[in-house]
């Protein structure tokens, strides 16, 4: 005979003594009280004796006495969405306070893809802040009609214009394959004072697209792994710089009449694991050209990138349309993978020295930096301007500090040069943290020992990446020296 006890808890629908039906809270101030199924970006409640009703977790304040992981996605949310850093110490404060905490749980919980809301489809121009900088402008926004937060992760693509253009016309350009392939279309518009000059390559100007590419994960399911860079002419030139300062972002890039910037060759080595449909046309500006093809040369071999080089005899600087169906086509088969075990990192900057998984922290005196002298062996005269174009990128490919990665079964080994010290991002998919974690640098070890979990580095990570793509509980970091 049951116990009196647990017959009374079958009769309330709760699952042992002392255990509380889930309380629903609607950012509208109601509360909902019933059995509560997770449907991934809505929940179904089923109030006893009532009808039961969906809800997109967008719509939701807060949710009590539900299933731990579901609880703690909400707590994630509101620890990374946090207005200010004294709110996201509350926050923190309530999620350490749980009596049960599981770290386990809370890594599956951090993993959720963001909680998002339905958004009107079509066409749309938004004003954004410019990230670091105290100006504004806009971007054109593109959602197929298609899109539904609810049944998937979305690819973004982002399409940059050319000199004195906007962001309209790259927009409309992508609005078919946007259709047919699924995904969203966000062309950034240069803000006022710099319409009419060419890409500046500024943080500025970087900061811009990756406000874009912020503004727009805020407000729809998007898909980390997949966001793509496409531009032409000037934004053909800024799709190859921004993928270069921010690897970590992007899983492919399609430039069309632009090219690598000569005293940037060095980044090229932080592309290894992107893909590339590079378009060109033979007729236009000869060093253009030329710094187009030793780029796509230095891609394929020795960085070990995925890439189309496409150049069109005929043709000089013209966006060349007809290839972007083979460019999607090209993209879309590649995704960002964060736990690659190959991964090189090269900068000329600290602060443009993170990789998915390794950052560089310091480099060397002698190192390329961008505007110091520089040594170019095999430089004489008498050379042709093209000739002396690649004399020059070649010694700056192998002047600018870098650091390859290679991650087996609980051990990293480093190689490189100009790098003097390195922070090694540790995520839970890649290694065992119940085991020791080796380091090597150059047959000499570094580092061989445990390192524990870290919820607080996990969510203060979240909180500055917006990446649920690329979670870590730890990190490692190593003086590298001479």
């Amino acid at each position: 005979m049951q116990a009196p006890h647990a017959l009374i808890a079958i009769l309330l629908g709760v699952t042992s003594l002392g255990a509380r039906t889930p309380s629903v809270t609607l950012s509208d101030g109601t509360t909902v009280s019933g059995t509560v199924e997770d449907l991934g970006q809505k929940l179904r409640i089923s109030p006893p004796g009532g009808s039961a009703r969906e809800v997109f977790k967008r719509e939701v304040a807060s949710i009590d006495g539900a299933d731990p992981i579901l609880e703690l996605e909400f707590l994630v949310r509101d620890f990374e969405e946090a207005a200010s850093s004294q709110d996201a110490e509350r926050v923190w404060k309530r999620i350490e306070a749980r009596q049960d905490l599981d770290l386990g749980v809370l890594w599956t919980a951090a993993h959720r893809p963001p909680q998002r809301s339905p958004q009107p489809t079509g066409e749309s121009e938004h004003r954004i802040e410019i990230a670091g900088t105290s100006f504004e402008s806009s971007y054109v926004l593109y959602v197929p009609a298609s899109y539904d937060p609810a049944t998937r992760e979305w690819p973004l693509w982002i399409s940059m214009h050319g000199t004195g253009d906007n962001g309209k016309w790259p927009c409309e350009s992508m609005q078919p394959f946007a259709e047919k392939h699924g995904f969203l279309v966000a062309a950034p518009t240069e803000r006022t004072d710099l319409q009419g000059a060419g890409w500046g390559y500024t943080d500025g100007e970087r900061s811009l697209t990756l406000s874009v590419v912020e503004d727009v994960k805020r407000q729809f399911a998007v898909d980390p792994n997949r966001i793509y860079l496409g531009g032409w002419s000037r934004g053909g030139h800024a799709a190859y710089d921004i993928a270069m300062h921010y690897p970590a972002l992007f899983a492919g890039s399609n430039p069309v009449i632009g090219a690598p910037r000569a005293k940037l060759f060095g980044m090229l080595r932080n592309l290894g694991n992107m893909a590339f449909y590079v378009v060109n046309g033979a007729k236009d500006q000869d060093l253009l050209v030329a710094a187009a093809r030793a780029g796509t040369t230095l891609l394929k071999k020795p960085v070990g990138a995925d890439v189309v080089y496409y150049e069109d005899p005929n043709k000089g600087h013209e966006p060349m349309e007809e290839k972007l169906g083979e460019a999607v086509d090209f993209l879309l088969q590649h995704e960002r993978h964060p736990d690659a075990e190959k991964l090189e990192v090269a900068t000329y900057d600290p602060k443009y020295g993170e990789g998915l998984w390794l950052r560089i922290d310091a480099i060397d005196e002698e190192a390329y930096h961008l505007d110091a002298p520089i040594k170019v062996p095999g430089l004489r005269r008498g050379m042709g301007e093209l000739q002396q174009l690649e004399v020059f990128q070649r010694a700056i490919f192998e002047g600018t500090a870098h650091l390859d990665g290679v991650r087996k079964i609980n051990a990293v080994t480093l190689r490189g040069e100009g790098v003097a010290r390195a922070t090694i991002f540790v995520s839970g998919n890649a290694f065992d943290l119940d085991k020791p974690i080796r380091v090597q640098w150059k047959a000499k070890k570094l580092f061989n020992d445990r390192l524990e979990r870290n919820a607080r580095y996990l969510l203060d990570g979240l909180r500055a990446r917006h990446d649920r793509g690329r979670l870590f509980w730890n990190e490692i970091s190593v003086d590298l020296g001479k």
